[in-house]
């Protein structure tokens, strides 16, 4: 879902633009106060749980997997 948020359709003329736009929205995203709250957790549970971290390489894959098409 953070990344359907993050990423844009292509807008601009140049691949450079493009990627600044998206740099910027995922910025924004990541800065935004719930997620600064939840993230930190997030990382911190899955140093603890072994459940949560095969979630976080799950999804850690999968968004390099759409990463990788574009």
């Amino acid at each position: 879902m953070g990344l359907q948020i993050a990423l844009l359709e292509a807008e601009h003329p140049r691949l450079e633009d493009d990627v600044l736009a998206l740099l910027l929205r995922a910025r924004a995203v990541l800065r935004h106060p719930l997620a600064r709250r939840i993230l930190p957790d997030l990382h911190a549970e899955a140093a603890r749980s072994p459940e949560m971290r095969a979630i976080n390489d799950r999804v850690a894959a999968e968004r390099r997997e759409q990463a990788e098409a574009l």
